[in-house]
């Protein structure tokens, strides 16, 4: 047997209401002609409508043997009430559903099954508004107490205009509702585990940073100690050493002495082609201010250093002044010595 749909169920039942109303006010004519003591040929007409009624009758019959086995083997709860909501009609899949036999629902109102008022009252409104409902979920006490969700179709049923009931399809939704409950709860659960994951890329991301930024610091710091190296390094050959080989070089070697020192002069300036960043270079120093550097480090004072350099004391204090200027402390009360020894040291 096909499922017939929530509306297909309501229209037959309404069609066949229909057909009984049209079969009983034949029965009614034919009875007032037989009564009224009608001529040969009106009872004639009168037996031949009577042939057709009982012609319809068993036709009649026939669809509702067919329409009470359709109800019966419905895979949804049906019932039939009167205008006051009193049962009339309650089908095998309704007392499976509901817990109840049709007998113990015999005079009892349909609405005393609903589980909340306000659902009762809004399906009511809307059934009054638009004679039907459709897919209207309610909750529905079973006669063991539990509350079960349904979805609810209803049509209203009348006869000479006036609504004499009502017929009901009720499809439960329990299975369904714990089919949307897990996929929500997985939802839920993937939605978490996505969060979760987020938090730990997160976190795993800002260590990242830290560390490159870490890395970034101690890279720089290498650098910067890597360029100190390099500046001392020229430093020191082109104030040391150069003056060395300079000296050496007007002595006046052989030739094969010149040879080898314009050999390692060579060399020389080829080691510290690529490197060849001095003060003069990082901080604007002149030749004189590079020199006068050198002493300081070495821990000559003043009057040593305006000796070596054949220069007065106050040129070589306005020199001083000017390599604190450059180097920016002035008005810090750094000690210069050591804070030339400390670029040193930051290169090693």
């Amino acid at each position: 047997m096909l499922q017939m749909t929530h509306t297909e169920l309501l229209e037959k039942i309404q069609g066949l209401q229909k057909r009984n109303e049209e079969l009983e006010f034949l029965l009614k004519e034919c009875k007032r002609a037989l009564g009224a003591g009608a001529d040969p040929g009106s009872l004639y007409e009168v037996a031949q409508d009577l042939l057709e009624l009982k012609k319809a009758q068993e036709e009649l019959k026939k669809e509702r043997d067919y329409f009470k086995n359709v109800l019966d083997n419905s895979a949804d709860a049906i019932g039939i009430v009167d205008a006051k909501g009193k049962f009339r009609r309650w089908n095998k899949r309704a007392e499976e559903l509901f817990g109840y036999h049709f007998e113990e629902l015999k005079g009892k109102s349909a609405f005393d099954l609903y589980a909340r008022q306000a659902e009762l009252e809004q399906m009511l409104s809307r059934l009054r508004q638009q004679g039907y409902v459709r897919n209207f979920e309610v909750n529905i006490r079973r006669k063991d107490g539990r509350i079960i969700p349904f979805d609810m179709s209803i049509r209203v049923l009348k006869e000479g205009g006036m609504i004499i009931g009502s017929v009901c399809v009720a499809r439960e939704l329990s299975q369904i509702k714990q089919v949307q409950a897990a996929l929500r709860k997985s939802n839920e659960d993937l939605e978490k585990r996505v969060r979760e994951r987020t938090a730990e890329l997160s976190a795993a991301n800002t260590k990242l940073e830290e560390a490159n930024i870490a890395l970034r610091v101690l890279l720089e710091k290498k650098d910067e100690s890597k360029a100190v190296h390099e500046q001392n390094l020229v430093f020191n050959i082109q104030q040391l050493i150069q003056p060395c080989l300079d000296k050496l070089h007007s002595s006046g070697l052989d030739a094969y002495q010149d040879f080898y020192m314009r050999m390692i002069q060579s060399q020389i300036n080829e080691i510290i082609s690529p490197l060849k960043r001095t003060l003069s270079d990082t901080y604007g120093l002149t030749q004189t201010e590079v020199e006068l550097v050198e002493l300081i480090k070495q821990g000559h004072q003043t009057k040593q250093i305006a000796e070596h350099l054949n220069l007065s004391r106050r040129t070589i204090d306005t020199h001083r002044h000017n390599i604190r200027k450059k180097m920016g402390l002035l008005n810090k009360g750094i000690n210069l010595r050591a804070h030339l020894l400390t670029l040193d040291r930051g290169a090693e």
